[in-house]
């Protein structure tokens, strides 16, 4: 073979050695984050020589009341360090929020827009919080309040409703970065005065009953604000929300990190997990196709006690919320800010083998003149 022949053969062997190529071993760097199979009916990631020298970069927000106000702080450091996401999955209260970071020109208009909507929370009253901000709330001053913060605005069906209506624009949506937010079929004939459902699908829920991946991008209007609206149905507190035909609950019951509907839809390469619980039982082991990168509390969300749980989900006091938003982009900075390097040396490598591989392809037309 001649030495055109053998570019020739090189170029041929660099296809097949290509991302996605379905042959050969691929490169080290496609071995840091291959997503898991395709599927359903949602738009598939790209594969191939379309997929791009950036990896794919999902972000999964965790549900969990008032502690959603987390979430700002740490869309505020990933826009400052300029992060591309690719698609987004949220429950609860991470729906909502990942609704409006889906519908949003970019991360920095994100970051503000989100911050306005927990603004805009905070206003609606302190709920009887501490005048004091250093420090958390014992268990008596938590049963204390707690009657008064079952009845918080920020909880009523109409205000939930008002902030979707407001803040969650399907037409932008449908153009948007691609979002999942998880939601839970209800039971449906088994109360008919509609009193004990909610139990029976908490015990549902607990027993493996499965969860739905809503994708919110390509439903109508009213259905994509239900989707949200039914994501967020906290039992008991929120009533459950009817979509196609079906009775839906929150998506916190059985899948509070839905993570596994990046990994099946979207081809994410990294995924930015966010928990709102230190204790959070998901594991990223579950997912060994894709490099999971997990965003914990290095301080608890929740004050201690028995009522701290519900505490930690009702508590909208402002002093509160901005707390939580600062936590929570300190807590993103000390995580991410030594893998910064990392992900800007994976970006380059990648643009570099991408950039070789197009060039010896262009080298196929060569192939006819092998000796």
């Amino acid at each position: 073979m001649s030495e055109i022949g053998d570019l020739g053969e090189l170029a041929r062997r660099a296809r097949q050695l290509a991302p996605g190529s379905g042959t050969g071993t691929g490169s080290e760097l496609e071995r840091i984050g291959t997503a898991g199979t395709q599927g359903g009916v949602e738009p598939s990631a790209p594969t191939g020589p379309d997929r791009g020298p950036v990896p794919r970069i999902g972000l999964v927000l965790s549900g969990g009341g008032a502690k959603g106000a987390y979430h700002v702080g740490v869309l505020e450091y990933l826009a400052s360090v300029g992060t591309r996401l690719h698609a987004i999955a949220g429950a609860s209260i991470g729906a909502l929020n990942g609704a409006v970071i889906a519908g949003s020109d970019s991360l920095d208009a994100a970051a503000a827009h989100l911050a306005e909507v927990w603004d805009e929370v905070g206003r609606l009253g302190p709920a009887g919080s501490l005048s004091r901000e250093d420090r958390d709330e014992n268990t008596l001053e938590q049963l204390a309040r707690l009657p008064s913060r079952l009845t918080h605005p920020a909880v009523s069906p109409q205000h939930l409703e008002r902030l979707v209506a407001e803040h969650v624009d399907p037409g932008r949506l449908r153009t948007g970065t691609p979002i999942w937010v998880s939601a839970f079929p209800a039971m449906e004939g088994v109360d008919p005065l509609n009193r004990w459902g909610w139990a029976v699908d908490v015990v549902r829920s607990r027993l493996g009953a499965s969860v739905e991946w809503l994708h919110l991008n390509g439903l109508s209007d009213h259905d994509c604000r239900q989707a949200v609206l039914a994501s967020a149905a906290l039992p008991l507190i929120l009533p459950p929300r009817r979509l196609n035909g079906r009775l839906y609950r929150d998506g916190g019951l059985a899948d509070n990190t839905p993570a596994g509907a990046l990994v099946r839809h979207a081809g994410c390469d990294i995924v930015i997990v966010v928990h709102l619980s230190r204790g959070s039982t998901w594991d990223a082991h579950d997912f060994p196709g894709t490099s999971m990168i997990e965003i914990r509390p290095r301080r608890p969300l929740a004050p201690a006690g028995p009522g701290g749980d519900m505490t930690g989900m009702l508590d909208f006091s402002p002093h509160r919320l901005r707390r939580l938003r600062a936590q929570g982009r300190a807590d993103t900075a000390a995580i991410l800010d030594p893998l910064a390097e990392t992900l800007h040396s994976v970006t380059a490598l990648r643009s570099a083998e991408a950039a070789m591989l197009a060039a010896l392809a262009g080298l196929d037309g060569l192939d006819g003149l092998d000796e």
